[in-house]
């Protein structure tokens, strides 16, 4: 949400993008779920989230072959875990987040896992994912929040809805044929 990566955060990490530092983002945010006291099926999204932010900013934010910085930060609260994870790289290009969007599986997939995932471009340039999990009886917790899209290069992702239908229009990739 705006305002939270100025809080102070519980959780600061500052890694390259080596993919295999996405393993270290996922236990130190497991640790953070489970001080936030979330349920067993919060903290898993919660390490998916992590896991599939970091691959996405490792993979696209800088030249192929070249490592650059990534923090992963984490705000725990009462059953609450807000998890922001930045890149210094290219920025994504300004476009809408649906499910049609070719090439952001991951993005959707985070979108249904969280209660509310921003998007955004940074002005000094890179990408900073925000997306908060919260266990279904937190009290005091704000409902999901699917923004529309914001031109300035702000990206909220869709409805679990929108992201189940895209996940349906998917090719089979099992390996059998029809």
């Amino acid at each position: 949400m705006p305002g939270e990566a100025d809080q102070p955060v519980d959780l600061e990490l500052n890694l390259d993008s080596n993919l295999a530092n996405a393993a270290l983002a996922r236990r130190e945010i497991e640790r953070m779920a489970n001080r936030a006291g979330l349920e067993e099926e919060e903290v898993a999204a919660a390490k998916t989230v992590v896991t599939e932010a970091f691959t996405n900013a490792a993979s696209h934010a800088y030249p192929a072959g070249e490592n650059g910085p990534i923090d992963v930060l984490a705000l725990a609260r009462e059953q609450v875990l807000t998890v922001i994870v930045r890149d210094f790289g290219a920025g994504i290009r300004p476009a809408p987040l649906t499910p049609q969007t070719k090439g952001r599986l991951g993005l959707l997939m985070i979108a249904a896992l969280a209660d509310f995932c921003q998007l955004r471009r940074m002005p000094e340039g890179g990408t900073e994912l925000t997306a908060r999990i919260s266990a279904p009886t937190a009290a005091g917790s704000p409902p999901a929040e699917h923004a529309p899209e914001v031109d300035s290069g702000t990206h909220t992702a869709p409805s679990e809805a929108e992201a189940d239908r895209a996940a349906d229009t998917r090719p089979d990739s099992s390996g059998g044929g029809s």
